[in-house]
């Protein structure tokens, strides 16, 4: 029944969350999802990648020469961007 298969689904989706690792972020991956955040490219410095969006006090700052992207910098920048963990994951598993 579509009731039976949605429940499925969204015990699927918790499983997802809570196993969803914020360090296996790939540096690809994260451009397009900061691009699908309406976020845009800045600039390079010293293999550091900027990328702002309009609101934010800061820019989101990455290395281009760590990948995946640690931890800490997902979780600084999801700070930055005002996301939570849970929001994050649910975004991110949409990017294309």
């Amino acid at each position: 029944t579509p009731s039976n298969s949605s429940a499925a689904s969204d015990v699927y989706k918790r499983q997802i969350m809570n196993t969803f690792k914020l360090s296996n972020i790939k540096l690809e991956k994260y451009r397009k999802f900061l691009s699908q955040q309406d976020c845009y490219y800045v600039g390079t410095e010293s293999s550091h990648e900027n990328w702002y969006r309009e609101g934010l006090r800061r820019r989101i700052t990455f290395q281009t020469t760590i990948d995946p992207i640690p931890e800490l910098v997902i979780r600084t920048n999801n700070r930055t961007l005002g996301l939570s963990r849970k929001e994050f994951i649910k975004l991110f598993l949409e990017v294309k």
